[in-house]
This record gives structure tokens, sequence and C-alpha cells, in this order.
């Protein structure tokens, strides 16, 4: 949930995300809950997390992770940049309904000068008030994060490792490796670091420090590994 922008995503076993703007007996409704659209994700496993990160004031972004290698990244547009494109998208659905009834209109004089006569059919009526702005002009993908191993988990770094970058993001994996990426708007995402301390392939099943708090001792059904806490 972005509780600047009140707008909710959710995630599901689909490759869509659906999102609702959160309106709070406004707009003339009683929904408290309503649907402006959807995104595509680039793939369509299950979604594991999902949430709202914001960098600073004026910019923030929609993680999405799903079940398998692979982490979706989108920016959320401002106001002004999301309302010019919905415009843009407006004025292609208009230039799209004058072609086709341009077309039913030549269908028509065909049909009426066969017929010998008659009414020829009119222009579509213009609608009168312009669509709400959905979630497609609300969200620019800007990366996709494609990990070699299956994900746990992601966080993202308030600040980029470089200028150059728009996030710095750390994917945690199923073989406890833990991964860097910079992620590069317009470019695909390079990873920069990756933390390989191989840890239990099972559950830990009981941890033993020293008397002197040098070593930990913890131990798995596969065996057992000293540590040193410090």
């Amino acid at each position: 949930y972005n509780p600047l922008t009140r707008r909710l995503a959710v995630g599901a076993s689909d490759s869509e995300i659906r999102m609702f703007r959160v309106d709070l007996g406004e707009g003339g409704t009683n929904d408290v809950l309503v649907d402006i659209g959807t995104v595509r994700r680039s793939t369509g496993d299950r979604v594991t997390k999902c949430r709202f990160v914001h960098m600073s004031e004026y910019e923030a972004f929609l993680v999405c992770q799903g079940a398998g290698k692979v982490v979706d990244v989108w920016q959320v547009r401002s106001e002004r940049e999301a309302d010019k494109r919905k415009r843009k998208r407006e004025k292609r659905k208009e230039e799209k309904k004058k072609r086709k009834t341009k077309g039913d209109r030549g269908e028509a004089v065909e049909n009426v000068e066969a017929n010998g006569g008659g009414e020829t059919i009119g222009a579509t009526p213009r609608d009168g008030d312009g669509e709400e702005i959905k979630a497609a002009d609300e969200l620019e993908s800007v990366a996709v994060v494609r990990s070699k191993s299956k994900l746990t988990s992601f966080a993202v770094h308030p600040q980029a490792t470089s200028k150059r970058c728009i996030m710095s993001m750390v994917l945690a994996t199923s073989n406890n490796v833990l991964e860097l990426w910079d992620i590069k708007g317009g470019k695909e995402p390079t990873k920069a670091a990756t933390i390989d301390v191989m840890g239990h392939r099972s559950d830990v099943r009981s941890l033993s420090l020293s008397s002197d708090d040098s070593l930990c001792l913890s131990t798995s059904n596969a065996g057992a590994k000293v540590w040193n806490p410090r």
C-alpha cells in the first residue's frame, strides 16, 4: 500500500498486478477499493512479495518478487506524467474510433447506393468525460532482475551505490547467498557483489555458545557448523 498516492497493489498466482485506488468515501462512491486496472509482470509465477519503496518524497517504485528467480521493478510516475500518458492513450483510442467510424460509414454509403437510398451511419458519439488514470498510466517498467537461483526475499537500499543507478537491491536466494544488484533506468540490471557464506541447507535444530562467547555451534539434521559470533 502506498499511503501518499492511496494505491493498493495486489499480486496473485498469475502474471498481473492488480491496482486499486483507496477511496475513503470520496468521489461520490461508496466503494473503498476502486479498480484502476493492471500491469503485467515478466513471469507468470505466484507473487510472494509486493511493496512500494520510497526513495525520496518525489520518487517511488513498486517492486514485486515472484516465487521463482525474478523481481520486477516499476517506477511510479508523477501525477503530471500519469495525466500526460492518459491523454495520449485517450487520443490513440479516439483516432482508432474515428478510423473505424470512417470505415463503417464507407460501407454504409455503398449499401445505400446499392439499395437506392436511405440513411447513412453517423459518427460514433464521443464520450462526454475522459477516463480516469489507469495503472498503466501511473507505472512504468524500469527493470527486471533475474537471479540464477530461486529467491526467498529482497530489500532495497535507501540510497543507490552509484549516481548512474536509480536504486540498489539485495536479493536473498534459497542457497544462502546474498546478491547486490544495481538498477539502472533503461538498462539491464548488473550484479555488483555476492556474499557467499554457506550456512545450513536445512532447518537449524539447536544453538550453543561457548563460555567466553567466542564460538557458536549450530546443528541441523545434515551436520554441525562452528561460527565466530563477533
